[in-house]
């Protein structure tokens, strides 16, 4: 994965590139899917998701609760609500999903990564520190990024 992906990643995350688009875009970047489905859940895990923003997520993707990822992370809910361990876990399942799951991988995982990274920045921190919590809708910030590599 390279930084502009991960830059774009977090701008759907942000909102400021609209979910429609970057869906289209997975569709079309077969080949790299199971990378971007593993970066997302890196950027999960690294941001805090616990097993209490499984239902949110489902329901902001508008994904059925009764599709496969969202039965994979629904155990998690149940089971481990405050926490995280089996979430890694869960998560990595649905990287490892049939072809056919993946769009549907897509959504959920960008949705789960939208509502940790929300509240992790809602708590203060200090966008100065790590590029991925700043502004990613000023270009200028986003042209920093890209020539600090």
């Amino acid at each position: 994965m390279d930084i502009k992906t991960d830059i774009y990643l977090n701008q759907i995350s942000q909102g400021v590139k609209p979910l429609n688009e970057a869906v289209e875009w997975f569709i079309s970047a077969k080949e790299i899917q199971i990378e971007v489905l593993r970066r997302l859940i890196y950027f999960i895990l690294q941001s805090g998701a616990l097993g209490k923003d499984v239902e949110s997520a489902i329901s902001n993707s508008g994904l059925k609760p009764t599709f496969t990822p969202c039965q994979l992370l629904l155990k998690v809910f149940r089971e481990e609500p405050n926490g995280n361990i089996m979430l890694s876990q869960s998560l990595s399942n649905i990287a490892n999903l049939p072809e056919s799951e993946r769009e549907k991988s897509f959504k959920l995982l960008l949705a789960m990564f939208s509502i940790a990274d929300k509240r992790k920045r809602e708590k203060g921190l200090q966008p100065e520190k790590y590029w991925w919590h700043k502004d990613l809708s000023d270009v200028g910030v986003v042209e920093k990024i890209l020539a600090n590599g």
